[in-house]
């Protein structure tokens, strides 16, 4: 067994688990100056879900010793040379909120919230301002280092960052249509633009026109081309009548999930009616940005963590009726294969694809944590290899070296009660898995469910969280 020979050995893997509250000192001291640095751009490595695929993230620590922070009242440029940090460029703003960014060789990508009063009421739209910043400029503290602004109806979500594009997704909500403009952006290249309309998603009336939307659910992505920033244009559409929950960006589309709940059937009692509940998943074109095709799934889909495109065949992890099912799809979303039902009446906690060894980790929980090692190699014939079960259960997965798998949640008793941390290390060589270490950080600290592992080193067996731990 891989556990039994690792611990013959007295090689147990020791991990490090670094609870920053986001700070410059704080990663530096986690993981040093280009510790986790790597692709093209010399930025530092920030636990993307898809390789090759960057996610926007709150620091990026660059090779030359700089150090770059989005917070709440500005933005902070610092180098750490020698050990020694030193802040070179700092600068608040009124009305502003940074939220994340991307630095590449030349660019300083920011991506933040402003709130804007709505006439004749007390109330505030929020409007999301992007601004792109030449990183020399910013290095050496000089003017002139602001090269573009987009401002875009609607708050910031996420963005990714793939073969020198940027795609940047908001959301729109209720009060993002109250001056009836939210179509219109505007860009300080282009000037005020309208944008263009999903038009696979609208609905048309009986002469082919379309309607125009009235629902306040709505998204947009905008998609720059890191080329020539100054000067070149931008795609930008806005997706009416979808919610989004999660976005998943692969080499070869973006892929949304939006949850919806649906009533079925006539009031009962008092006057309260059954619902169901299911998801759609939408296919998004990296090139123009058109909806090439949907899913509409019975059922839910836990995060952009449970879906997975490898260019040739779509898999996610759903549960529909109590039981939850892996499935694989063409590029068409035809349906190809499923997996068996595993864990029936237990929620998803954590997914994790691994590509390369063609494999799907899940986490479910009820009372215990069955950890799932799920072969796809074959979408027609995918099949559950082992399970493992221990108390607890792990709300995010990380492929860790060849044959490990690392699982960081929460530790728990044989009645389904959960503790403080967990940070595991499993063996996954076997179909079996097995725990092969593990630490526990007892009761003071209490991780949130939505904390995202953002920072990640193999070399120093290291990963910082995005949110803060909360206390009990």
């Amino acid at each position: 067994m891989q556990g039994e020979k690792i611990m013959s050995k007295n090689n147990k893997l020791k991990i490090l688990l670094c609870m920053l509250i986001v700070s410059a000192l704080a990663f530096t001291a986690a993981f040093g100056l280009g510790g986790c640095a790597g692709g093209d751009g010399g930025s530092s490595e920030t636990n993307n879900q898809t390789a090759g695929v960057d996610e926007s993230d709150i620091v990026k620590v660059t090779d030359d010793g700089y150090i770059f922070k989005a917070q709440t009242d500005g933005l902070t440029v610092s180098s750490a040379i020698d050990g020694a940090i030193q802040v070179v460029f700092s600068t608040g703003y009124v009305n502003y909120t940074p939220s994340e960014m991307f630095v590449t060789d030349d660019l300083l990508i920011l991506f933040g919230n402003k709130r804007v009063p709505i006439s004749g009421t007390s109330a505030f739209s929020t409007k999301t301002e992007i601004k792109f910043f030449n990183i020399a400029a910013l290095k050496n503290n000089s003017a002139g280092y602001t090269l573009r602004t987009s401002e875009f109806n609607g708050s910031f979500y996420t963005a990714r960052m793939f073969d020198n594009q940027v795609f940047v997704t908001m959301k729109l909500n209720y009060y993002s249509h109250q001056n009836n403009l939210f179509e219109l952006y505007y860009d300080s290249y282009e000037g005020i633009k309208t944008l263009d309309f999903a038009e696979e998603l609208l609905d048309r009336d009986e002469e082919g026109k379309i309607i125009t939307p009235k629902s306040y659910d709505g998204f947009i992505i905008a998609k720059y081309n890191l080329g020539n920033i100054t000067a070149s244009a931008l795609t930008a559409k806005y997706y009416a009548g979808e919610s989004v929950s999660d976005v998943y960006c692969s080499p070869y589309a973006i892929y949304t999930i939006s949850a919806h709940v649906r009533r079925t059937g006539p009031a009962r009692g008092c006057g309260v009616r059954s619902t169901e509940h299911f998801t759609k998943i939408t296919r998004i074109s990296l090139s123009d940005l058109t909806v090439k095709n949907s899913l509409e799934y019975q059922g839910t889909v836990l995060n952009r963590y449970s879906l997975y495109d490898n260019g040739l065949v779509f898999f996610f992890v759903g549960s529909s009726g109590g039981y939850n099912y892996v499935y694989s799809y063409d590029n068409n979303f035809k349906k190809l294969g499923q997996s068996a039902d595993f864990a029936r009446w237990e929620d998803v906690h954590a997914v994790r694809f691994s590509g390369e060894e063609e494999l799907c980790y899940v986490v479910t929980f009820r009372q215990v944590d069955p950890l799932f090692k799920i072969d796809i190699s074959n979408p027609l014939n995918i099949r559950i290899l082992g399970e493992l079960k221990i108390d607890g259960y792990s709300t995010h997965l990380q492929t860790f070296g060849d044959g490990y798998l690392m699982g960081l949640g929460f530790d728990g008793d044989s009645w389904g009660l959960t503790g403080g941390i967990k940070l595991s290390l499993f063996g996954v060589t076997d179909n079996d898995p097995v725990e092969l270490d593990s630490v526990v950080f007892g009761k003071i600290l209490r991780l949130s469910l939505q904390a995202s592992p953002r920072l990640y080193s193999a070399s120093r067996n290291s990963i910082s969280l995005l949110s803060p731990p909360r206390m009990l």
